[in-house]
């Protein structure tokens, strides 16, 4: 008996098994027939999943959303398939050899296309019948569990026109909105119509801050009727006219207005002739947006009186750049005062505990500075009347948004419901980093490329400028706030950082794909197609969650800010990583402190997007070149990395390559100009050649020829000597071509006289907008900067450096750049001039020189003489030096704009502008003044006739920083003539003693700083004197600080009146 039921079950299984075979081989020969089946379930896949995005929660079923979740899933596993076969494709076209050399290396290699077929075979199968199972089980299961059936539509925003009388703080703003529609209105009274626009985040407060300057009494006297409309979602323009005739007290219309004409009549006859006031409150963007509003202000401007307004409130700029807002008004966070205001005004009532004022305190400080925010968590609080309970609210519900933000979500998501599909899986990519990450533009940027969210949107756009119209798109919307420049390893990186509020919103809604990890996190869900791990242990124990292998569609893994202590256990974490995850698009590894990196990472062909900066590493292992998916490499700070795979002109699809930082790589890969895809490559290291690298091929200038999509910034490093770089070398690089090109830095390791002929071959794009020239050994500027040939090359430059010259006499005509704003010279050891005389008495006088500077730095030019050589040896040069003086009379003052000016000796600020004009640094708030060493020594009665006449140089200055005072013991007294001081900075004065008495002189000095000042022994009684002195600080002084200390310092009594006073050693 036995025997036989061991027989009929092998039997079954042996039948199971030929019908298996027989089923996955009709696959392998049905493959391509099967994948194009998959490809049109693709497209209905995902239009049902675009579906079901735009509707809201409430009209979906869970049996829906199951569905759904279960849909997306096998929708990842299909594009993953697609991607795998696509990118083995890409790895047997960039073989090298003939096509018999390609298919025998193809059929010995991991990627087998016998092997792989039959794989897809499988997995097409294992999609197909997971994708019918899902069919069935909604098809039977769904229908039994859904909802009654009704009629569904998309919800849209509400703004109530009740608003709250309680208007807590903004003082500021509300004036400032209601002067923009008063004062303009007198302004604009000629033009018929103008618009105003307030912007801002849902909850912010626009609403309620347009009702307020709706009803203040100045609008009443200025306009002789007001309109108060809500607009609809697709802004109907029949609504806002029936409304606007109803509020003119011409009473309801008739019920079946039957023809637009009719409307239209009653309406020019309600304003017509009427200086009005109307408030569109709450536009959105859609498609016939302009043209419906071109038209309705056409009609507005028809009939209405000069000087009429309008005002919109939205959530995105662009809607108020569309409506015709020139200067959008954007409302931001409350101030802490008003938060606080806001927050008591709700949250406390009477019969609530002593000691929960305390703890709202501290829940105000924590929460978000938006009013909707701060009304809910204190109308929350404003029902809990125990000490005990507020307690346990600011330790366990804060931290938990989506607990309590129902409400608040409700409104923000409609923002997030504006958003195209691209733009939402943008924005929901971005909660893998914590909550105020600041972003570096560039990078987020080629996140979102590696991960195929970007789209151009015309044939010409760029990858990276598609991104960074979506960026642009968000920050509009306000998901992103931008947070300026930083300046970091000589370039300039753009930041920007997530709203609070946005970031709680796209996380409570990200789902199940998202998921950010932590030290304490030992399950993850399997479903997870992008993870990053933040907030590790410092211990190097620390091990990979056991339920990691069990995912199996992983597309991004980042690791962020953990410690030296992985170092050691970094290579098997990397290893398994790899082994795991074939189809990770995204693996950002940055300060793992990696020491070695497997040669396995060559498996990972599908990888977009790979990030090893601050590693350890000495060298890349060659198999990094087989990544022929691979579009970001970021290298920066390696400081270890001594060079570069020398097959890296494989990676053909190789957009981003950046290496600042990198400072121990010697020099660049040949070929490197292949990667005509480049468009970001911020360092360019033209290597030394020593013997020990004599056999190295290395890349030379002419590798940037083809790389004319190159953006951004460019570092191009010349650390071989000028004289051993071939001319025909130099000359093939054509920067001139590079248009897209912003930022450039040229630096010479050696500085020689040679550098003149290479320096004249790398002319910069005529858009370039910043330019910094160091360690240049030239005698002389190239011809595209000499002759007045600099503005016109460079009209559009705003910044410019010359930094550690070594020969160079005579600079340029910098001074007839019409768009620089920051001038840095210095340590230019042999100028003497700053330009020459030649051809000026034939010139036209300027508008003014330098009309648009506003910093100037100026040190180390130990020979300079003057701006223009002057000064001449015979009679008749000296004849034609005096026309030259008179003819500068004519000119405008030069440095118009200029705010603050760096130098390291005064009198050289003086030298170089008493040629100019006596009144060329009136504008001048900001005076630095490094290495500082004019002062009053005892027993000198009489200073330098040069400083008594600072003043006539700096009459409206208002910040005095003087730093390395080295041999100053009391300040010079020219400077008690600076009555417009506010503040005044001394920092490291090694002999300063005192502080001189006729301080009191400065009667608008509002801050004094005294810092690291060692022997500073003294402040005189006329300190107490100053009328507006509200900031002392002293820092590290140490014989001042025991003087001046509460209550029994002999100083005390002399600085106790003054507000803001910091006093440590």
């Amino acid at each position: 008996m036995a025997d036989t039921i061991t027989t009929a079950v092998a039997d079954l299984a042996v039948k199971k098994m030929v019908s298996k075979g027989f089923e996955v081989m009709n696959y392998v020969m049905d493959l391509d027939s099967e994948l194009k089946d998959l490809e049109n379930t693709r497209t209905l896949v995902e239009a049902a999943l675009l579906d079901s995005d735009s509707l809201s929660e409430h009209h979906s079923s869970h049996t829906e959303k199951d569905t759904l979740e279960k849909l997306s899933c096998q929708l990842d596993r299909l594009l993953d398939l697609f991607d795998a076969r696509a990118s083995r494709e890409l790895q047997k076209q960039v073989m090298s050899g003939g096509n018999f050399a390609k298919e025998l290396r193809s059929f010995f290699s991991a990627s087998n296309q016998l092997v792989a077929r039959f794989k897809d075979a499988r997995k097409v199968a294992d999609i197909k019948k997971k994708l019918n199972s899902i069919a069935i089980d909604h098809a039977m299961i769904g229908r039994i569990c859904s909802l009654p059936t009704q009629e569904r539509s998309i919800q849209t925003a509400q703004s109530s026109h009740v608003v709250s009388n309680l208007v807590v703080g903004r003082n500021r703003e509300k004036d400032e909105i209601v002067s923009i529609l008063f004062e303009e209105s007198a302004v604009v009274a000629s033009q018929t119509l103008s618009v105003a626009s307030i912007v801002g985040i849902g909850g912010i407060g626009k609403t309620t801050m347009a009702w307020y300057a709706y009803n203040d009494e100045r609008m009443k006297r200025c306009f002789d009727v007001k309109f108060w409309v809500s607009a609809t979602q697709d802004f109907d323009i029949e609504k806002v006219l029936v409304e606007m005739i109803t509020a003119c007290g011409a009473g309801e219309l008739p019920h079946k207005l039957c023809t637009v004409d009719q409307l239209y009549h009653h309406f020019r006859r309600a304003i017509s002739g009427k200086k009005f006031l109307l408030v569109l409150d709450n536009i959105w963007d859609h498609v016939s947006l302009r043209q419906k509003w071109v038209d309705l202000r056409d009609l507005l401007s028809a009939h209405s009186a000069g000087g009429s307004r309008v005002l919109i409130t939205t959530r995105d700029q662009k809607v108020a750049r569309i409506m015709g807002t020139v200067n959008p008004y954007v409302l931001g966070d409350l101030v802490e005062d008003d938060s606080w205001l806001l927050f008591q005004k709700i949250a406390f009532t009477q019969w609530q505990e002593p000691g929960v004022e305390a703890i709202g305190k501290e829940i105000a400080e924590m929460c978000p500075k938006v009013p909707l925010v701060i009304r809910s968590i204190g109308g929350l609080l404003a029902g809990k009347h125990t000490v005990q309970q507020w307690q346990a609210f600011r330790n366990d519900q804060l931290a938990n948004f989506a607990s309590y933000g129902r409400d608040i979500m409700h409104t923000l998501k409609f923002s997030y419901d504006q958003l195209d599909a691209r733009l939402k899986l943008c924005v929901t990519y971005c909660i893998l980093f914590p909550k105020a990450t600041y972003f570096e533009v560039g990078e987020l940027i080629h996140y979102w490329i590696a991960l195929g969210y970007v789209k151009p949107q015309y044939s010409n756009q760029s990858l990276e400028e598609a991104g960074q119209e979506y960026l642009i798109n968000l920050i509009n919307c306000g998901f992103f706030t931008c947070h300026g420049f930083l300046e970091w390893e000589d370039m300039l990186v753009h930041r920007i950082v997530m709203h609070d509020v946005m970031y709680e919103l796209v996380l409570s809604i990200a789902g199940f794909k998202y998921k950010v990890a932590d030290s304490n996190t030992y399950e993850i869900d399997k479903r997870v197609r992008h993870l990053s791990f933040w907030r590790l242990m410092k211990s190097s124990n620390w091990q990979m969650p056991s339920s990691l292998p069990k995912i199996k569609h992983l597309q991004s893994f980042i690791i962020g800010i953990p410690t030296s202590a992985f170092a050691s256990s970094n290579f098997s974490i990397i290893d398994k990583l790899i082994s795991t995850y074939e189809g990770l698009k995204v693996l950002d590894l940055q300060e793992m402190w990696i020491e070695k990196l497997p040669e396995s990472v060559g498996e990972l062909i599908r990888l977009r997007y790979l990030n090893l900066s601050r590693a350890q590493i000495v060298k890349l292992p060659n198999s990094i070149t087989r990544l022929v998916n691979l579009q970001s490499l970021y290298l920066k700070h390696c400081f270890s990395l001594e060079e570069l795979p020398r097959d890296m002109s494989k990676l053909l699809n190789l957009r981003h390559l950046l290496l600042v930082g990198s400072t121990r790589l010697r020099h660049m890969p040949m070929g490197l100009g292949n990667l005509t895809n480049l468009t970001i490559l911020d360092v360019f290291i033209v290597g030394e050649q020593t013997e020990s690298e004599v056999n190295i091929i290395m890349g030379r200038l002419s590798d940037l020829s083809r790389l004319n999509n190159l953006r951004g910034e460019l570092h191009i490093e010349v650390r071989r000597e000028s004289k051993y770089i071939l001319s025909s070398e130099i000359s093939e690089v054509n920067l001139e071509m590079k248009e897209s090109l912003l930022y450039l830095i040229i630096s010479f390791k050696n500085g020689t006289k040679e550098d003149e002929r290479v320096l004249e071959c790398l002319q910069p794009p005529s858009n370039l907008e910043a330019l910094k020239i160091n360690g240049y050994g030239g005698e002389r500027l190239p011809g595209w900067m000499e002759d007045h040939q600099l503005e016109g090359h460079l009209p559009n430059l705003e910044e410019l450096t010359f930094k550690y010259f070594k020969a160079c006499k005579n600079l340029c005509s910098l001074g007839r750049l019409p768009c620089l704003e920051i001038l840095k010279l210095e340590n230019l050891d042999e100028v003497e001039y700053m330009d020459d005389n030649t051809s000026i008495v034939d010139e036209l006088p300027p508008a003014s020189l330098f009309p648009s500077l506003h910093k100037f730095t100026i040190k180390g030019m130990p020979k300079l003489k003057g701006w223009w050589r002057m000064l001449s040896s015979n009679e008749q040069d000296s004849r034609g030096d005096l026309q030259v003086q008179q003819h500068l009379v004519k000119w405008k003052p030069p440095f118009p704009k200029l705010a603050l000016l760096q130098v390291d000796n005064v009198e050289l600020a003086i030298t170089i502008t008493r040629q100019l004009h006596s009144g060329c640094f009136t504008s001048l708030k900001r005076l630095c003044i490094e290495n500082y060493d004019i002062g009053e020594q005892p027993h000198q009665q009489q200073e330098a006739p040069t400083l008594q006449n600072k003043y006539l140089f700096f009459p409206n200055l208002k910040f005095l920083n003087l730093w390395q005072v080295n041999e100053v013991e009391i300040l010079s007294e020219s400077f008690r003539l600076y009555s417009t001081l506010e503040r005044i900075t001394i920092s490291k004065g090694k002999k300063l003693k005192a502080i001189p008495e006729w301080i009191d002189n400065l009667t608008s000095l509002k801050a004094l700083f005294l810092l690291r000042c060692p022997r500073l022994e003294s402040l005189p009684q006329q300190i107490a004197n100053l009328p507006n002195l509200d900031t002392l600080r002293i820092h590290t002084c140490p014989i001042l600080w025991e003087r001046c200390q509460s209550p029994n310092g002999e100083y005390w009594p002399l600085i106790q009146h003054i507000p803001h006073l910091y006093i440590d050693e």
